[in-house]
């Protein structure tokens, strides 16, 4: 989802966990302790959500809009 909410280019792969594709060896050569999710961006490998959001976040900001409040809300923090 947040790839699409930043509208950018990805190719999606389904893991089909209960057959333990997952455990597949093309897989852990993507991330060794197969888990899922994971973005592949190029060479780089990022495993677990909340990574993949702070990457994309960090790389791919649009500067006008966070991937926390979507299109309606301006990219702004208080404390």
């Amino acid at each position: 989802m947040a790839l699409h909410e930043k509208n950018l280019p990805y190719k999606e792969h389904i893991i089909n966990l209960t057959k333990g594709e997952q455990y597949q060896p093309w897989f852990l050569r993507i991330n060794p302790r197969g888990e899922v999710p994971v973005l592949k961006d190029g060479v780089k490998v990022i495993p677990d959500s909340g990574r993949i959001l702070d990457y994309l976040e960090d790389n791919f900001s649009n500067g006008v809009y966070s991937l926390c409040c979507g299109k309606f809300c301006a990219n702004t923090a208080s404390v």
